[in-house]
């Protein structure tokens, strides 16, 4: 029984031995049950005797860890609400992106296409010749003048088209524009006709035609 219980004062973990040796306060320790509690120690006045009040350490930490769990259930939802936040800006801004993407690249192409048409109308023999004098683009009164199309002359030397040499001619126009990087004219006659050919250099980023 309790009353027969039997403690060691040298057992100070106990709030009991504690009490029995005259301390007050509050304590962590184990009671004649081995089970851990906090303890109140007070004295009563004009008495030998003292006053304990205990808890278990379960059921006073048993509310902070529901508040734990609760806490841990806040966060989790908050970090699940930031990622589906963050998950659908990024889905938007993926979106747009591409859509932008699109909207250039469908530009871009009518564009080109604006660019094909006009230099398509243009009734004279227009071609863009690189600086290794290979033909890179040519219209269709171009391809109607030479007899041939446009993918047989794309890639090939205008002399070769022209003249059937694999050189250009000193009078050609294009190497003078390349050199002056102006523009410069000659004239060339083929079966019993005469051509004024004009040649406007393009210039790179170096400043080279």
């Amino acid at each position: 029984a309790a009353l027969n219980l039997r403690r060691s004062l040298g057992d100070k973990g106990m709030p009991e031995v504690r009490a029995a040796l005259g301390a007050e306060g509050i304590f962590e320790g184990a009671d004649y049950r081995g089970v851990p509690v906090i303890a109140a120690v007070r004295a009563i006045p004009d008495s030998p005797w003292r006053l304990i009040a205990r808890m278990d350490l379960v059921e006073v930490y048993a509310p902070l860890g529901e508040r734990l769990w609760q806490l841990v259930f806040l966060v989790t939802v908050l970090l699940l609400g930031v990622g589906a936040v963050l998950g659908l800006v990024w889905r938007q801004e993926s979106v747009r992106f591409f859509r932008e993407r699109y909207e250039a690249g469908l530009a871009q192409r009518r564009s080109a296409e604006q660019w094909q048409s006009t230099f398509d109308a243009i009734s004279d023999l227009v071609c863009v010749i690189s600086a290794d004098y290979q033909v890179v683009q040519i219209n269709e009164a171009g391809c109607r003048s030479l007899g041939l199309s446009r993918e047989q002359i794309i890639g090939r030397r205008c002399c070769e088209l022209t003249q059937g040499t694999g050189a250009p001619s000193s009078a050609c126009p294009c190497r003078e524009a390349a050199r002056t990087l102006g523009p410069a004219t000659s004239r060339h006659q083929e079966k019993g006709r005469t051509y004024e050919l004009v040649a406007w250099p393009i210039r790179g980023a170096s400043d080279r035609a």
